[in-house]
């Protein structure tokens, strides 16, 4: 059988509970869980390499993305969990995913940067280093640990350059951004190095959505009131359940990372239907987003519906993203699984 770039797509999708569970088994546990989410991140990398030997497929320019935002799903709401990132700064992440998703929904066509195909290994790298720091506690292994890393990269892009007489943008980007993790964990306390980390993530994931935004914003207002009224729900329902993370312990963890899993997974599905027929995410923005969002409010504050728990809350959350998702795979089956 000949390893393609969907399978080791589904395996990345398929692992990731296990460094989620790790993560909570104390040092070792937590060293395993960093060894794991890296392996992991590798196969995004060589799930593309397979797909440009390979020719990519329909299915493929579906789940690798899925699996991209998946991934962050689960290392953002961990980092909340364990109060290492701030809930404020998790916001603007989220929006910037949903937001370029519903563009491309509406099938307005948008360019792929260059920016925007390192952001995703931006996000992880910059997620691995706040894992490391917060596990030992102490900034001499994440600043001994920047260093070998600087230091081997410059050697391998000296290399390069001897080969080839010139470096490529991603390793200008590599030697830049470690240099300035280098700095900022020799320099800041621990507490301000995972703002820095954090703050650096947000502006890196929104400047990768300008052109996007510059593009796609206008388009989409150009769609009507309701384009804008479904965006509006989509972008700002994954704030509903991020609200609940510090209600759980973190075994109810797996129902946020479930929903907002879920919840891209649908935007992805929609996004590639769209243009062989009608989708159906007018359903999900105008009755499940608002019944969830209904739901989770009342876990929060008690209102509109009374009596309602944050666990409950969340499976019927679950239940009713699990519906939606089931129907529409149906409905597109032969659009999703056409190669």
């Amino acid at each position: 059988m000949t390893l393609r770039a969907n399978h080791l797509t589904v395996l990345r999708v398929l692992l990731l509970p296990l460094p989620y569970f790790l993560l909570y088994q104390g040092i070792w546990g937590r060293v395993a869980a960093l060894l794991i989410f890296t392996a992991l991140g590798l196969t995004d990398y060589l799930d593309g390499l397979l797909a440009r030997r390979h020719g990519a497929t329909r299915l493929g320019k579906l789940l690798d993305p899925i699996a991209d935002k998946i991934f962050l799903v689960v290392i953002v709401v961990c980092l909340i969990d364990l109060d290492i990132l701030p809930f404020w700064l998790a916001i603007p992440i989220f929006l910037r995913e949903s937001l370029v998703a519903e563009i491309r929904r509406t099938g307005i066509q948008l360019e792929v940067t260059e920016l925007a195909k390192i952001k995703t290994t931006i996000q992880m790298a910059a997620s691995g280093l706040m894992f490391l720091l917060d596990t030992f506690k102490s900034k001499i292994v994440l600043v001994a640990f920047l260093a070998g890393a600087e230091l081997a990269t410059i050697f391998l892009a000296v290399a390069l350059f001897i080969r080839d007489g010139r470096l490529s943008g991603r390793m200008h980007w590599a030697i830049g951004l470690l240099g300035t993790a280098l700095v900022l964990g020799m320099t800041l306390t621990e507490r301000a190095i995972y703002l820095a980390y954090g703050s650096a993530v947000v502006i890196i994931t929104l400047i990768s959505g300008g052109v996007y935004f510059v593009n796609g914003i206008p388009a989409l207002f150009s769609k009507g009131r309701v384009c804008i009224l479904r965006a509006l729900l989509t972008c700002i329902f994954p704030i509903f359940p991020l609200c609940l993370i510090q209600d759980l312990s973190h075994n109810g963890l797996w129902a946020i990372i479930l929903i907002l899993s879920m919840e891209y997974a649908a935007q992805g599905l929609d996004a590639i239907a769209t243009p062989f027929r009608k989708d159906l995410s007018m359903f999900k923005s105008l009755f499940i987003i608002p019944l969830a969002m209904v739901l989770l409010t009342s876990a929060k504050i008690g209102f509109p519906i009374p009596g309602i728990d944050v666990h409950m809350a969340l499976i019927l959350t679950v239940f009713l993203y699990a519906f939606y998702l089931v129907l529409d795979l149906i409905y597109n089956k032969d659009v999703v699984f056409l190669y």
